[in-house]
């Protein structure tokens, strides 16, 4: 009760010290010239203010924060205000929260930390109304609380509220949370985030605003904040605002210790400037025209500073960064000049970038991570976050677009300016805006940007189109840039900035000032960025010219329509631009302007313009800015543009500008073919049209072991093409002559969310026995005989709580031309049940099928079939693998290829039954079932877990299940297999293009049926060697 007064007096007493500082400077309308009222962005406008005045302290052994806290809240809407809503955001972090509902919905492990598991989130003590106390009701991350008498319309209330806020300890949790808190060196780090209560904006669109946190963004009033923290005398702090005690708290001394040039080279121990003596410190701090204070603290940070027309740019890092971080600051205020230039003067005294494991945004504070010059995008990104959410205050919570896409867009725009690069076809623009937005609108294209933040189809994170608010409204921005001319769009930012600062704006606000400002009706373009997830396509159709008459035929292919910027190039090396408004306004261009090409949708979809002039036409290209967001380029000139060169073994590049196209060598080897000498080449344009790989082999013989070795094919390839065709659906191609096989296939893949769509035709045969001789069990398949099949199959990938999966089902029938007539229903389940660092991973796999199947596509008791082998290079023909090491035989042997019933136990034996009077094979079969399963050890007893490119899994492994041939009443009978195995996973690390090796060396100690002609103990020593993993 004690404490309760002494804390009650201490915020009377800290309320009153500032009480008269609210009149004063923030609403004062000469002492703060940028208040609102002072320039309202139209007439009518309201906001309310605010005016926090906090005393906390931190406590760093517990991991809390105690607080007082006096709000003096001024409603200027012309409602009258019955009741009042408060943020207490870090309640989201506690069991059944809304946003532990949103982690469930998404089958999403939690994992809570001592704090948040024992519901410890914000804790209100008590609460007090122009010093009545009142109940309040608590509804997760909103506190609800009557006023015990209305707030009319340009009055005030003040609110008093004790409080306490929990960090994680030690962020022992999983949930994603930025109030956070980390161990390093021995020291203890501190971000104060969305700490305090804070009162729920009320507007003239929603009223109060209400919404439950989700670990997203946030909405906050604008005015005055007068902040007191206490800490353990050896933390260095910074924070939203003024420093008011510097002298108290970082005297001349002090600062020059922690100066960042001082720790320019790496040091093996942290220096300790103040020792920790069990006194404390009190920060003083002092913020106007904010909506929000943050604060972060460490005993190791050091200092460096940059300063910029009169703004203190800060570079805050941790002492074992610091050596990394010496640019840091002097970046910072590049940025801030090319912000301030190009969009809108800084309002504030300082800048700060701290180095905190983080990338998140405050007002006067970003927490940052990286080094430089790693972090130089992200720190422009979350800098820039002070124009649009910290000075654009808009509703991030209902639109996150308006200030993360804003903000993406700026990151381009500082990146590209401070490393002067082109204003157009610039690596920033491309990679941080266009490639993310054309990828998405290529593919699933669901994102619209009139969505609610928390509303993308209930995904956490980036994920459910959320990313786009990043990049489809950076894409936007440049496109209006585009549509209106770079002098016009720029003078339209700064006048949108400059109407908006210090105040909180909406899409239909933002729409408003560009139109009016430029008086040009842009409806038809916000229209259809903004509320619907429609794509540009435009294509160069043909060129026709006679007698110097040259006619050009465009055509929209899609239903979004833009003006177009047109480059004509003759052969004389002369070019020329041409505009082609699509409404009556025409943008300040010094190219031929010709008729607006008025159409939508499917109304004009073509559009033809002609030239005269006796120059020959070398191209035409549309748009050689590369501004415009067409989702297919290739066909935007006359010329398709495109690259040949050396792989370098790297992954083939996808771009929108060009089609890729790549080579390399590819040297294999079997023991028929020998050595064989071949070239790759592939080729894709953006990763979804037009990707093939294709491989020629000469086959030379060299080193061949087999002891036939003629007929053999002297060349050998495979070609694998893909390409979209319609939403999500791709066009397969697959052809290939190839270890003596020849097969080709055919079909279309729908992808649907998690979900997989497939149909196709595919054909098997080897021409003459010979080149059976290539297999590794070449008693399974028949020489000279088609087999034709159409296929069917669905799969889905999942996730629930604590692991993943994925279930396919798959069908297959004998199609026209085909020497065998079978058919077959197969479903596969797959499971990783993750349990600490371990797993439980399963296999459940179950097929029926009948008639008579084709050998290499039966259904095989240990292993994987022929077929299935045959599209991994290591085992689709003997070499690499001995000869000697396939076929089956009396007696367990030692060599496994993953698929199958995959009883791993029985590999390489010809297994055998008897119905009581014959005896008969049943390794190969039509039908079964079986259960595998593995307690993988993971990366407990993986050597190479800090070696990128091995993985060394570890596991104790079961197998089981039951194998039925094409006789009646015969079948495997039930079998299992247990044992340890290991598999190591060889991810070559400088050849991106080679898919990873998978090697196993599996013991099968236990198997239930032993081979009558060879092993004798159910228990025992074996061994095999496995390529590949069925799961």
């Amino acid at each position: 009760m004690r404490k309760l007064i002494v804390t009650l007096l201490a915020g009377l007493i800290f309320s009153s010290v500032f009480a008269l500082e609210v009149e004063s400077v923030y609403r004062n309308s000469k002492q703060n010239p940028h208040y609102w009222k002072n320039r309202k962005p139209f007439e009518g406008y309201w906001q309310q203010d605010v005016h926090y005045m906090i005393n906390a302290t931190i406590n760093d052994s517990e991991e809390s924060i105690e607080g007082v806290e006096s709000l003096i809240y001024h409603n200027n809407s012309p409602d009258t205000l019955y009741e009042a809503y408060f943020h207490l955001y870090q309640n989201a972090f506690t069991p059944n929260s809304y946003a532990h509902e949103l982690r469930k919905s998404g089958k999403l492990e939690t994992v809570f930390g001592e704090h948040e598991a024992n519901g410890l989130g914000t804790v209100i003590n008590t609460m007090k109304i122009n010093d009545k106390e009142v109940q309040f009701e608590v509804r997760n991350t909103i506190l609800y609380v009557k006023l015990p008498e209305p707030l009319y319309p340009n009055q005030k209330a003040e609110f008093f509220i004790d409080f306490k806020t929990y960090w994680d300890k030690q962020d022992q949790g999983n949930m994603r949370r930025r109030m956070k808190t980390f161990a390093h060196n021995g020291y203890t780090h501190f971000d104060g985030v969305h700490w305090y209560p804070r009162i729920s904006v009320y507007d003239r669109k929603f009223g109060w605003t209400t919404d439950q946190h989700l670990g997203k963004e946030f909405y906050g009033d604008f005015g005055q904040f007068d902040v007191q923290l206490t800490f353990p005398n050896h933390y260095i702090v910074e924070a939203t605002g003024t420093l008011m005690n510097r002298e108290e708290v970082m005297p001349a001394s002090l600062r020059e210790t922690i100066d960042i040039s001082n720790y320019k080279t790496e040091r093996s121990m942290i220096t300790e400037p103040v020792k920790p003596d069990g006194s404390t410190k009190t920060w003083r701090y002092h913020a106007i025209n904010v909506h929000d204070f943050a604060f972060t603290a460490d005993p190791t940070y050091r200092i460096g500073e940059v300063e910029w027309n009169g703004i203190k740019c800060i570079a805050l890092a941790m002492e074992e960064h610091a050596h990394n971080w010496q640019q840091s600051a002097g970046f910072v205020a590049k940025v801030i000049e090319v912000y301030s230039n190009d969009f809108g003067p800084y309002l504030y005294p300082k800048i700060i970038a701290a180095d905190a494991r983080d990338g998140m945004e405050y007002p006067m504070l970003t927490l940052d991570g990286g080094t430089y010059p790693g972090h130089k995008s992200l720190l422009a990104h979350e800098i820039g976050h002070n124009w649009f959410f910290g000075m654009v205050g808009n509703n991030e919570t209902y639109r996150a677009s308006m200030d993360e896409g804003f903000t993406q867009f700026l990151t381009a725009w500082s990146m590209k300016k401070i490393h002067e690069a082109d204003d157009y076809n610039n690596v920033y623009d491309k990679y941080t805006v266009f490639y993310r937005y054309l990828l998405h609108a290529s593919n699933e294209n669901n994102a619209i940007l009139e969505t609610h933040s928390d509303y993308f189809n209930s995904a956490e994170r980036h994920g459910g189109g959320y990313s786009q608010v990043y990049y489809k409204t950076a894409t936007m921005l440049y496109n209006l840039q585009y549509v209106l001319g770079d002098e016009l769009f720029q003078a339209a930012m700064k006048n949108y900035f400059d109407q908006w600062k210090l105040c909180h704006p909406y899409w239909e606000d933002f729409r408003s000032s560009i139109i009016r400002y430029t008086k040009v009706d842009l409806n038809w373009f916000f229209d259809q960025w903004l509320n619907t997830n429609k794509q540009i396509d435009y294509k160069v159709k043909s060129v026709k010219s006679k007698d110097g008459n040259h006619t050009i035929t465009l055509e929209r292919k899609t239903s979004m329509h833009m003006p177009l910027d047109i480059e004509v190039k003759f052969k004389d090396g002369s070019s020329e631009m041409h505009y082609i408004p699509n409404t009556y306004f025409t943008k300040k261009t010094d190219a031929v302007v010709h008729d607006a090409w008025l159409g939508w949708d499917d109304i004009l979809t073509e559009y033809r313009f002609s030239i005269t002039t006796d120059k020959k036409i070398e191209s035409v290209h549309i748009d050689p800015t590369n501004r415009l967001a067409d989702i297919y380029k290739l066909d935007n000139t006359t010329k398709c543009p495109s690259t040949f060169k050396f792989s370098n073994y790297k992954q083939t590049p996808g771009t929108f500008e060009q089609y890729h196209m790549t080579w390399q060598p590819n040297v294999f080897y079997n023991h028929i073919d020998g050595f064989k000498i071949g070239v790759d080449i592939s080729g894709n344009y953006a990763y979804y049209k037009h990707m093939f790989d294709a491989t020629v082999w000469y086959n030379s013989q060299l080193l061949a072991t087999a002891e036939n070795l003629e007929p053999y094919a002297p060349i050998s390839y495979k070609f694998n093409y893909k390409t979209r065709v319609a939403d999500l659906v791709n066009l397969d191609v697959d052809s290939r002559w190839l270890d003596g096989a020849n097969i080709n296939s055919i079909g279309l893949t729908k992808y649907k969310g998690s979900m997989t769509y497939k149909a196709y035709f595919k054909s098997l045969y080897r021409n003459g026995a010979f080149n059976l001789n290539y297999l590794l069990y070449d008693n399974y398949w028949n020489n000279n005989l088609w087999n034709n099949s159409l296929n069917l199959e669905v799969s889905k990938a999942y996730r629930y709580v604590g692991g993943n999966g994925s279930v396919g089902l798959s069908t297959r029938a004998s199609a026209l031309y085909s020497d065998y007539n079978y058919a077959r229903i197969a479903i596969e389940s797959k499971n990783v049940h993750e349990v600490g660092k371990m797993a439980l991973k399963t296999r459940v796999f179950g097929q029926l099928m009948t008639g008579t199947p084709a050998p290499e596509s039966a259904l095989l008791l240990a292993q994987g079939n022929n077929e299935d082998m045959m599209d991994e290079p290591l085992v689709r023909s003997a070499g690499i693998i001995p000869k000697d090491l396939g076929g089956f035989g009396n007696d367990i042997g030692n060599f496994h290829y993953g698929g199958g019933l995959n009883l791993r136990g029985y590999s390489g034996y010809q297994a055998t039954n008897t119905n009581g009077t014959d005896t008969i094979a049943v390794n190969a079969g039509l039908s079964g079932w079986a259960i595998n399963a593995e307690w993988d050890f993971m990366s407990l007893l993986d050597p190479f877990k800090n070696i990128n490119a091995l993985g060394l899994n570890t596991y104790v492994f079961a197998d089981a299940g039951i194998l039925y041939t094409n006789s009646a009443d015969m079948n495997s009978g039930f079998r299992m297999d247990a044992g340890l195995g290991t598999a190591l996973r060889i991810s070559p690390r400088y050849f991106q293009n080679v898919s990873p090796i998978v090697i196993r060396f599996d013991v099968p100690l236990f198997i239930n049926r032993i081979p009558p002609g060879g092993s004798t103990d159910y228990v025992g020593f074996r061994y095999v060697l496995g390529i590949s993993r069925a799961f």
